[in-house]
């Protein structure tokens, strides 16, 4: 569904696209390679943020400005960020497209704290949303405990390899000790 000036009608490049909201770049500590984040200054709604691996695959030398089609919807390149990590490590990073999200019926807020207030911060969070949506509870995730999360069963194997390791170790000892014992006989 992404279309862009040059492409092959051949080429079926996959990209992900992801619905972003203001000051997400500056939130998530991205760095921006060309061009500009989302902005209320701008009119927005039909522009895109494209990654390094994107541009890459669009393959514009310039692309501030240039057009981009995703499922249709015609627009153009405002910035590029640098490319990120947005699932495993062990995933190598896609091209992705992001763009404004234009209704704000349901989402997730991302919300940059300083741990030293970490729980002022959540208090004050649980108060606005509550003003916003009371018939929804508070939930919160942290953005660490969702990585460590992509790697719980990598540390699952790791343990068991080690349990494995040691009664392998384990046995052949008991098997040296027997032989010993025999050859002793």
């Amino acid at each position: 569904g992404v279309e862009w000036e040059g492409k092959s009608p051949s080429e079926r490049p996959k990209f992900t696209s992801s619905e972003i909201g203001y000051d997400f770049i500056e939130t998530m500590q991205s760095t921006l390679v060309y061009g500009r984040d989302f902005s209320l200054d701008h009119e927005d709604s039909t522009n895109y943020i494209i990654n390094e691996t994107a541009l890459k695959t669009v393959g514009y030398k310039e692309p501030i400005g240039m057009p981009l089609t995703l499922w249709g919807r015609k627009g153009t390149i405002v910035g590029v960020v640098k490319d990120f990590h947005f699932e495993s490590l062990h995933v190598p990073i896609k091209p992705l497209i992001l763009r404004l999200k234009r209704r704000r019926t349901y989402g997730y807020a991302f919300i940059r704290i300083n741990p030293e207030k970490m729980q002022y911060a959540l208090q004050e969070v649980e108060k606005i949303h509550n003003k916003i949506n009371p018939e929804f509870p508070f939930a919160h995730q942290f953005a660490d405990e969702e990585y460590a999360f992509l790697y719980r069963s990598e540390q699952v194997v790791s343990k068991l390899s080690n349990i494995f390791a040691f009664l392998a170790i384990f046995i052949s000892c008991l098997g040296l000790l027997g032989l010993i014992i025999f050859m002793a006989e």
